[in-house]
């Protein structure tokens, strides 16, 4: 662990969150009982689904919900909606409607299976994931719900996971597993052995490489997107996040490596992206370090108000081509190794990522302290919230998960205030929205770990955090939550079974 003399501290951030470095709840948060209000919007209670009466979400009074889009239904192109819902970004469309843009981290491709629906466009035929695109109508009145219709957008990918937007109107989905027909047959004793990715696709059922970004136009309507065209110098790697800074027009992308550090990378297009409303391939990418500090460990507790000056390390090989026989497990790190070989700074398990101006907020999912020892994924904590300042090449912690308050295992009244935030989310009022996905390790390697729910959190601009939806259908992560450009509706997805929520009420009322 770093000591204080390590770190640059005091340095405020201006505009949102400028308080928060200095506000002790960063830190060590108020470990509230299961459903409070805690500075939000008040008490949870059960809420019942406008669509057909079922009680799927406990939300504060005044809120209430519809399911739309839901996995396994019909859509207007006639392909059947893919499971697994992921990121997900609301984009202003005409006559009063919105479009969102939703990936699908669908997981093992089984020759013979569904695969890409037939006269889609697809990447790779084999592959049943890529996202979907939801057009909202948002003109009906308060007891009333606009019409929505969906279609496919991009197909032939899979394990799509977080995503994020550009500054003109696309989205970028990305794979988060780096497998592919390069990858052969699997063979020997060893758990994670060779030839295949961590759910088994390999040569056998996948007709290209995977682990890419890609870029989708909200404009598409149904039947007119292209046959998809990956952004392979920025990196074939566990992608999750990627977002545009809206001054220069770089890609700054998170990694979710599941068994060691992950990085914080930027890809610098060779075109004006902007400009253009294209990312173009052939760029550079570049992996985050810590000045002064080689390989800095910020998966590990940090102190309040800890910021760090960062610079850029090169990638020299950010596409590799794996040997039939490599061990997929090594494939994880085979682009993060590069940077860290310069010094390029590790975090735990980077997820979620958005722009607010020209900060960057992303959460390391399992971050921090509290969890040592208690996770197969690499991380020893509940999680933490990061702010990069473009504009100063400044990294602070905007917020860490205090562990439990209690020194027993994690069970009822002893619970985590925040449990392994993974999508996030900025409100119109710049407050934050936390998507956990913190109930993946139940039991936890025999130490109690169980938390029945998950929640979707949320971060004032005061540093308070508080409840603003409990899962009542099982033990599912929360996913994709983004605002209406009005600011009058949510959506977020439960991954699974694969629903897409419209929530509306008193946003204005309260911190978002």
């Amino acid at each position: 662990m770093m000591n204080r003399r390590q770190f640059v501290v005091g340095a405020a951030l201006a505009g949102p969150f400028a308080g928060l470095l200095a506000n002790p709840a960063m830190a060590a948060p108020k470990n509230r009982a299961k459903g409070s209000g805690g500075g939000g919007y008040g008490e949870l209670r059960l809420v019942k689904d406008a669509t057909d009466g079922v009680s799927r979400l406990r939300l504060p009074e005044g809120f209430r919900y519809r399911s739309i889009a839901l996995a396994d239904s019909v859509m207007a192109d006639g392909n059947i909606t893919p499971g697994a819902f992921d990121g997900m970004d609301c984009f202003k469309s005409t006559g009063g409607k919105v479009r969102l843009v939703r990936n699908h981290e669908t997981r093992v491709q089984a020759p013979g299976g569904p695969g890409a629906p037939a006269g889609s466009n697809p990447y790779d035929a084999a592959c049943n994931g890529g996202t979907t695109t939801i057009e909202v109508d948002l003109r009906g009145n308060p007891n009333n719900w606009g019409d929505v219709s969906s279609w496919s957008s991009m197909t032939g990918t899979y394990f799509n996971c977080s995503g994020g937007a550009s500054t003109y109107g696309t989205w970028f989905s990305c794979e988060e597993l780096p497998g592919g027909s390069d990858l052969g047959q699997s063979s020997g004793p060893d758990p994670f052995p060779g030839g295949h990715d961590f759910f088994g696709n390999g040569a056998w059922n996948l007709e290209k490489k995977h682990g890419y970004v890609y870029e989708v136009d909200s404009r598409w309507g149904p039947g007119e997107n292209p046959v998809p065209t990956p952004i392979t110098q920025a990196g074939r790697f566990t992608h999750e996040g990627a977002v545009m800074d809206n001054a220069t027009g770089y890609l700054y992308m998170t990694q979710d490596d599941f068994f060691a550090p992950s990085g914080l990378y930027r890809y610098i297009p060779p075109n004006n992206a902007q400009k253009d409303r294209k990312v173009e391939d052939g760029g550079t990418l570049e992996m985050l370090r810590v000045v002064g500090i080689p390989n800095a460990k910020l998966f590990e507790h940090q102190e309040p108000g800890a910021t760090y000056q960062v610079d850029w390390v090169k990638i020299p090989d950010p596409d590799p081509t794996y040997p039939a026989e490599f061990p997929w497990i090594a494939t994880l790190g085979s682009v993060s190794s590069q940077g860290q070989d310069q010094g390029a700074a590790g975090f735990s398990r980077l997820e979620g990522i958005r722009r607010r101006g020209r900060k960057m907020y992303f959460n390391s999912t399992q971050g921090g302290q509290g969890r040592e020892g208690a996770s197969s994924t690499f991380g020893p904590g509940f999680g933490q919230v990061w702010v990069l300042d473009l504009a100063r090449m400044q990294l602070s912690l905007v917020f860490e998960a205090a562990p439990v308050p209690g020194d027993g295992p994690i069970e009822p009244g002893n619970l985590p205030a925040l449990s392994l935030p993974d999508n996030i989310a900025i409100s119109p009022k710049g407050a934050l929205v936390l998507c956990e996905d913190g109930t993946i390790d139940a039991p936890d390697r025999g130490r109690g770990f169980s938390i029945p729910h998950n929640f979707v959190r949320g971060l004032s601009r005061d540093g308070d955090l508080f409840d603003f939806a409990e899962n009542m259908v099982n033990d599912s992560e929360f996913t994709g939550a983004c605002f209406s450009p009005d600011g009058k509706s949510m959506f977020v997805n439960m991954q699974d079974p694969g629903i897409t929520f419209e929530i509306r009420g008193g946003f204005g009322k309260g911190p978002w």
